[in-house]
């Protein structure tokens, strides 16, 4: 298994791909009030959850074995925020002076832009949102008549990620990835967060912190579950009947609410078998869009649907989105991500050996 995170010997970027544009499908039916998502009509969970599952999943996996292979904490420190935190700071910025004054020159006109508090409340957004926890995710008079005014409903998700890294290096710190023994420690952490998502568990777990909390345990335990996969799957058969195996399987747990916390088992192995089977190897690791797609893509569906250009239907809104998203993915990618992995790093870094997150 450990020729499959080789770069060019894996579909991940493709995977990656995928589940970005899984986010702005799902975005794209609840966003402008076109009801429940494909996924969520059949399962009840929606499409963006699943896919923000997996770029947690995803990043356990890949996290890890760059930490195992270069075993150098500052370096990886360096790759983490090389690529997490240039692409989010212009991302902030493009919200809150491209898109926001957008909103608010047609509601308010130049004079209501050019007020000092306006202004005031952009910087504001920055600043106060730029350690990457979004405390502050809507704007005065900005996407106002909208039932739901964030500006970028995806960045929440970036702040539980790099808590996953901090906790990764920590547990590479103790030694904790080194032999199955100390391990082992990691698999009983899973084990027993999985059972707390179990029967009355939930129920305990929603009146201590409602759905927020759970859901965080939800994706932590995902991250973890990629890390466990690269620790104790090595073996794992990659090929095509063990793909559509695990699909099934996982399958089943979506669509039996009683297992549906199972499904975090077998999500990362999923993935791990799917990237060795799809015929893509290679595709898109030089060309990585998936973390702007994921960055600037719900927020330019809010401003569409706060202007109205939502299509008949949510189909040809997710098609009129993601060809706006895709440009601008790609400004950021070239313009920001990339060279800031040249220089953070100081040198070539494989650019899936970090998952954008993300929600």
């Amino acid at each position: 298994m450990d020729e499959l995170f080789e770069r060019g010997r894996n579909s991940f970027s493709i995977l990656r791909l995928l589940l970005a544009a899984a986010v702005i499908v799902s975005h794209s039916f609840y966003l402008p009030g076109y009801g429940m998502d494909p996924l969520e009509q059949w399962s009840g969970l929606r499409l963006g959850e699943v896919a923000v599952d997996g770029f947690f999943a995803l990043s356990g996996m890949l996290v890890a074995t760059s930490l195992q292979g270069n075993g150098d904490l500052s370096r990886f420190i360096r790759h983490r925020m090389a690529r997490l935190m240039p692409g989010f700071w212009v991302c902030l910025l493009f919200c809150a002076f491209v898109l926001s004054p957008i909103t608010v020159v047609i509601d308010l006109g130049w004079n209501g832009l050019f007020k000092t508090s306006t202004f005031a409340s952009f910087f504001g957004y920055v600043i106060k949102n730029s350690a990457l926890l979004v405390v502050e995710p809507t704007l005065p008079n900005v996407l106002s008549g909208l039932s739901y005014r964030r500006i970028n409903p995806c960045l929440w998700s970036l702040a539980p990620e790099a808590c996953c890294y901090v906790l990764l290096a920590s547990a590479w710190v103790l030694r904790l990835l080194d032999g199955k023994g100390r391990s082992l420690i990691l698999l009983f952490a899973f084990l027993l967060g999985l059972m707390s998502l179990s029967g009355i568990a939930v129920h305990l777990l929603a009146a201590i912190g409602g759905a927020p909390l759970i859901r965080l345990i939800e994706l932590g335990l995902h991250f973890l579950s990629g890390v466990l996969t690269v620790l104790y799957l090595k073996r794992l058969r990659l090929s095509v009947v063990v793909a559509i195996c695990l699909m099934v399987t996982y399958g089943v747990c979506l669509a039996y609410e009683p297992l549906q916390f199972l499904r975090i088992l077998f999500f990362a192995p999923m993935l791990a078998v799917l990237a060795r089977v799809i015929p893509l190897h290679g595709r898109c690791d030089t060309l990585d869009i998936s973390y702007g797609l994921y960055l600037y893509g719900s927020a330019l569906q809010q401003v569409m649907v706060w202007l109205g250009f939502t299509g008949p239907g949510p189909w040809s809104f997710f098609v009129l989105s993601f060809s706006v998203a895709v440009p601008i993915a790609l400004l950021s990618w070239i313009l920001i991500e990339k060279p800031a992995l040249r220089r953070w790093s100081k040198q070539r870094v494989n650019p899936f050996t970090i998952m954008p997150d993300r929600a």
